[in-house]
Order: C-alpha cells, then sequence, then structure tokens
C-alpha cells in the first residue's frame, strides 16, 4: 500500500491453503521487498505471517512459548509496527469492500 492507504499493486488469486509468506516467494514479491529496503532504504513492515522473510521485512515479535509476557521493549516495538501499519490495513479493507 501507498502511504495513502491505496493499493500499488494485487496480485491474481492464490489457493487459499497457501501460506502467506509461500505465496509472496513464489510472486517473487520478497525479491522486490529486499532491493526495495536495500536500494531505496523503505523497509516493509508485515504481519505475523511473513516471520523469518529477511532483511528488510519488519514483523511482529511473537509472544513467548512459555507463558511469559514479551518483553517491555518488544511490546513497544510491536505497537509501534501495528500503528505504522494501520494505513496498509486500510487499504487492504478497501480492496475487500469492508
Amino acid at each position: 500500500m501507498r502511504p495513502d492507504g491505496l493499493p500499488i499493486w494485487t496480485s491474481d488469486v492464490m489457493p487459499g491453503h497457501l501460506h502467506d509468506i509461500t505465496c509472496a516467494h513464489q510472486l517473487d514479491v520478497t525479491g522486490a521487498l529486499y532491493w526495495a529496503a536495500s536500494q531505496l532504504d523503505l523497509p516493509t513492515l508485515a504481519d505475523i505471517g511473513y516471520q523469518g522473510a529477511g532483511q528488510g521485512i519488519h514483523t511482529p515479535h511473537k509472544q513467548p512459548t512459555d507463558g511469559k509476557k514479551l518483553a517491555p521493549d518488544n511490546r513497544a516495538y510491536n505497537r509501534c509496527l501495528r500503528t505504522l501499519r494501520a494505513q496498509g490495513e486500510r487499504g487492504f479493507a478497501t480492496l475487500t469492500g469492508r
């Protein structure tokens, strides 16, 4: 999404059983995102479905599996990431007609 919340690009529909990151790899979206991060200093703000996608793709920290709370700095990072991603989520809502 652009900063104003409008989409830059959409792909064709992918099978529903495929994970987000699998679709991104198949469509070589991750390659474009790596390039944008390295050449344009334009990082990607992604959701948890892109965990482990690589350099330049920022995802939230997961809750620890041992039941403990996230560290305060990780909670602050997640809060900032959610705030920054809000416009993209608004654009997605526009696309889906919600």
